[in-house]
């Protein structure tokens, strides 16, 4: 039985979609052999959290080519703002970001004065030569404890940010035990992940990434900063039309100061998560009936945007055989073909050049402006842009 990445209780099986395709493995040839992996999410019953019962191994997962995954930063002056107030955190307070993720995060800071704020250097602190190497890997080598002699090169921090990567960590102990080896006495350790609480009340299976091995809530992210030897000082959330933001700012817990914990309601959780299992053969068929019918009248569905939401929504859904084909003006995806689903990937020109009217998008809520601009003349001829994300304006 698969074990909780947190409290080592056995977990529990939610969801089993079977082996799936890893989403960074775009196909030149539509009838190549495809790397698959089994695609499990499991529930601790004993602490509520979700979680991937065999996660990639890094060395699988690892793109063929370098990958950057934008992340959100409309809120990032907010955060800068919220990190520069942290009691102890003075002007010059030696601060650093794990990868690229956090660079905005830091050129905002030194912008405010704190010019001791840096970035690991991937090379020389993570010992990573590999110029394909990602997150993946990063988690990998702080879990292994390759940031050990860190403090003896370079001092401690008063301040290490981490954002949106403990979500991808195999071995959250190891993980956050790394970087705890980098604080400075009373230093902070700030964490900022997807909320995945609007996913799993919603029925948005899209979230679902072979790359997330752990999907927090709000209930379970500070209960697990808490197990890990942490005390939550700051919980922030910073809401989005997808999925929230939270940020939690934690300190190494001081057994003799910071009283116990909370508990989480677990039940609560644990309802929550059965309900998530439950509703996926409804999300599916009410995707395929509407998607069904636009073809059974003579019509395309395309599908915009080949990013990780819109393969897994196509690959998790099984709507495959209900969509057409793929738009994206990415040069490094177009004329490729999806992992799973197989659809091509065409320019956005070929909304205009097939008869389609309805053209599913997996673009962010927040970034929607951009592609309502762009493709207004769609919309002018009568097509409709329906957001692949429950909740959201422009849903079913």
């Amino acid at each position: 039985m698969p074990a909780c990445r947190i409290c080592l209780h056995a977990t529990e099986l939610l969801l089993d979609f079977g082996p799936q395709p890893l989403c960074n493995r775009f196909l030149r040839e539509a009838s190549v052999a495809e790397v698959r992996h089994p695609l499990r999410l499991d529930q601790c019953p004993q602490c509520g959290l979700l979680q991937l019962a065999e996660p990639v191994p890094a060395e699988v997962l690892k793109p063929p080519q370098p990958m950057l995954y934008n992340e959100p930063e409309w809120h990032l002056d907010q955060l800068v703002k919220q990190i520069a107030a942290l009691p102890g955190v003075e002007a010059d307070a030696n601060i650093c970001g794990l990868t690229y993720k956090e660079a905005s995060t830091i050129a905002r800071l030194r912008q405010r004065g704190f010019l001791n704020a840096l970035c690991l250097d991937v090379r020389r602190d993570l010992g990573i030569q590999d110029p394909a190497a990602g997150v993946e890997t990063v988690q990998e080598q702080i879990s292994s404890g390759v940031l050990s002699g860190q403090a003896a090169r370079r001092g401690r921090y008063q301040v290490v940010i981490a954002r949106h990567i403990l979500e991808h960590a195999h071995d959250l102990q190891r993980f956050v035990g790394g970087l705890r080896g980098l604080l400075a006495a009373g230093g902070y350790l700030i964490f900022e992940i997807p909320d995945f609480t609007a996913s799993v009340q919603g029925g948005n299976y899209a979230t679902i990434w072979e790359e997330h091995v752990v999907y927090f809530t709000k209930a379970t992210f500070p209960a697990v900063l808490q197990r890990l030897g942490l005390v939550v000082r700051e919980l922030f959330t910073y809401p989005s039309a997808l999925e929230d933001l939270l940020v939690g700012v934690a300190q190494a817990a001081d057994l003799g100061r910071d009283s116990a914990a909370q508990d989480t309601d677990v039940s609560a959780e644990l309802m929550q998560g059965q309900r998530y299992a439950a509703m996926l053969p409804a999300v599916r068929e009410a995707w395929r009936h509407v998607l069904a019918g636009e073809r059974a009248a003579g019509r395309q569905v395309a599908l915009l945007g080949a990013g990780h939401l819109a393969i897994m929504f196509l690959n998790l859904l099984e709507l495959r055989d209900v969509v057409d084909f793929v738009v994206d003006d990415d040069p490094a995806k177009s004329n490729q073909s999806l992992p799973g689903s197989r659809l091509q990937v065409y320019p956005s020109d070929a909304l205009y050049e097939r008869p389609v009217r309805m053209c599913l998008t997996s673009v962010a809520p927040e970034n929607e402006s951009k592609v309502l601009a762009r493709h207004h003349r769609f919309l002018a001829l009568g097509g409709r842009l329906v957001s692949i994300f429950p909740g959201t304006e422009r849903h079913l």
